[in-house]
């Protein structure tokens, strides 16, 4: 079993355009939308090739709502935690003349108490996953530790877990030893401290 979890799932907008003008309206082909977050990246391949690979992730709101039925069209087996707040829309804009996107990511909006219990009880030790995935950002509400208390639970455990994340969250989690970690060039490099060759 593979177990992808994405503390902070969003829906992806992406529109396409050759000219960006500036102070004036944009008319752009209809949006490309997608589920988004890198957890929810890995799980959506990950179920491709996978008869047994699940997804923990909380939703909430209209754009939970189109999160839960993209996933479902592509046969990704969701374990959710229902939200009060709406979940998060991610828009990239693609100036395809130019060869550059415009990313603008919205940070989420915090998980209650109770909804992050159900969460972390999501990610639990007795389901035996062989392989945990804990991918991108975090909720405000959640601690900067966040992956690193999860991949310290699965010590001593047959289960290898493999971090995608960034900044702190990335840091906190090498510090406790995962079997592996996926940072793109970026946030390697935010990692070490320095630019790579």
């Amino acid at each position: 079993m593979i177990l992808s979890v994405c503390p902070n799932p969003c829906l992806d907008v992406y529109y396409y355009t050759d000219v960006l003008k500036e102070d004036d309206t944009n008319r752009v082909e209809n949006p490309l939308i997608s589920p988004g977050g890198k957890g929810v990246n890995a799980a959506r391949v990950i179920s491709r090739f996978c008869d047994d690979s699940y997804l923990a992730l909380p939703l909430g709101g209209c754009i939970g709502s189109c999160v839960r039925e993209l996933l479902e069209k592509e046969g990704v087996v969701s374990i959710i935690t229902e939200t009060e707040s709406e979940t998060r829309v991610n828009t990239i804009l693609e100036q395809r003349a130019k060869g550059r996107h415009i990313l603008i990511a919205s940070r989420g909006a915090p998980l209650s108490e109770s909804e992050t219990e159900k969460l972390k009880t999501s990610i639990c030790k007795e389901c035996n996953p062989k392989v945990l995935i804990l991918g991108g950002s975090v909720p405000p509400s959640l601690p900067k530790d966040f992956y690193a208390e999860i991949v310290d639970e699965f010590k001593g455990t047959k289960t290898k877990t493999i971090v995608d994340a960034d900044g702190e969250l990335l840091k906190k989690a090498v510090e406790k030893g995962p079997f592996a970690v996926k940072p793109n060039k970026h946030e390697l490099e935010r990692l070490v401290g320095h630019p790579l060759l």
